[in-house]
C-alpha cells in the first residue's frame, strides 16, 4: 500500500493503517520534506520500511506491486492523483468523498452535466419566509399565542 499525502490527515490514516496487521505501507509521498521525513521515521518504528517520494508520479512509476493507494491530499489535487492511481494495475482509495457534485463537468464528474432548464429560473424560486415575530401572532418560541 502507498500513502499519498503525509500531512495531518495522512498521519491520521496511517495510524489506522498500522492497526491492520496484514497491511504494509510500502511507499509514502508528500511534497513537504518534513512530512516525508517524519512519516518515514514513524513507519520505521512500526517495522514498515517505506520508500519515500516527493512526486506521486515517481511513486506510481517505481512501485509496481501496490495493491492500494490512499490519497490523503487537499481536495483540489485529489482528482489528478486518484485518476493516476486508477490506471491499469493500480487501486486507489480516496480519503474523503469527492467535494464537487457529480453533475459538474470536469475530471471529478461521474456523469455529464445536467442542462439548465428554461422552466426553472432563480426568479421563480419560492421566497424564503420571514421569521415569525410577536406582531404576527407567534411567540419567541415559535408557538402561536392562540394555542
Amino acid at each position: 500500500m502507498a500513502v499519498i499525502g503525509c500531512g495531518a490527515q495522512g498521519r491520521v490514516l496511517i495510524e489506522s493503517i498500522l492497526r491492520i496487521p496484514s497491511v504494509r505501507v510500502a511507499a509514502i509521498c508528500d511534497i513537504w520534506s518534513y512530512s516525508r521525513q517524519y512519516t518515514g521515521n514513524y513507519l520505521k518504528k512500526y517495522g514498515h520500511a517505506a520508500n519515500v517520494y516527493e512526486d506521486f508520479r515517481e511513486l506510481l512509476a517505481a512501485e509496481k506491486d501496490l495493491d492500494a493507494a490512499v490519497v490523503a491530499t487537499p481536495d483540489w489535487v485529489h482528482a489528478e492523483q486518484a485518476n493516476a492511481c486508477l490506471r491499469p494495475g493500480s487501486t486507489s482509495i480516496a480519503k474523503r468523498r469527492w467535494p464537487i457534485p457529480s453533475t459538474r463537468p470536469g475530471p471529478w464528474s461521474s456523469r455529464p452535466a445536467r442542462p439548465e432548464s428554461s422552466s426553472r429560473s432563480a426568479t421563480s424560486a419560492a421566497p424564503i419566509p420571514a421569521t415569525p415575530t410577536p406582531s404576527t401572532g407567534s411567540s419567541a418560541t415559535g408557538r402561536s399565542s392562540a394555542a
